[in-house]
């Protein structure tokens, strides 16, 4: 750590040995490809985002582009509340999941209450159990889609600790679909 507080610029000079064993083969792992597709999509997004904030401006409408400003600001704070849940591979998994839900022209929304404890779900086969029904639980309500919506929202409410997961379309009163902690120790229970 630098004197500053930020990690410290790597050496791109050093021989690939010294590097820490993740850093070099991340570029192999399986999904590579979609985690480069997604820094795609955010990077035109930006850009995107930017251009417009530009066009306002050069125009000469800067109460536009600061409106503007503030609901991309918005949006971003609300997506960054997937970092809440506190389980890497969970939410790395979703972030994969509403890249492809966007590309179907449906945003995928991810809530986490105050009560929420990730602590039980750090062990690797816990976390891929609550991915799995995570998704699992996405796919059950994608048939339920309202197709003359124009901005469809497909919302996960991560609860705990009991529903441990609601999900349901934004705009609509009822949840339509809950997983259960009993669904997990039943599971268990099998085995």
């Amino acid at each position: 750590m630098a004197e500053s507080g930020f990690p410290e610029a790597p050496d791109w000079n050093a021989p690939i040995g010294s590097c820490p064993a993740g850093t070099h083969m991340a570029g192999f792992s399986p999904d590579a490809a979609e985690w480069v597709e997604l820094w795609r999509e955010l990077r035109h997004d930006f850009i995107n985002h930017l251009q417009t904030i530009l066009g306002y401006i050069q125009v000469g409408r800067g109460e536009r582009s600061l409106e503007y400003l503030r609901h991309v600001a918005q949006r971003i704070q609300e997506a960054g509340g997937i970092m809440t849940l506190g389980i890497l591979p969970v939410i790395a998994h979703l972030l994969l999941k509403g890249q492809e839900l966007r590309e179907r022209a449906i945003d995928l929304r991810v809530q986490v209450d105050r009560g929420w404890d990730p602590q039980p779900w750090q062990a690797e086969n816990n976390a891929r159990r609550l991915a799995s029904a995570a998704s699992a639980t996405i796919e059950s309500l994608l048939p339920t889609q309202d197709q003359s919506e124009e901005e469809p929202a497909l919302c996960l409410r991560f609860c705990g600790p009991e529903p441990i997961l609601k999900a349901y379309w934004l705009g609509r009163d009822e949840t339509m679909a809950m997983v259960e902690l009993s669904t997990f120790l039943q599971e268990d229970t099998k085995k």
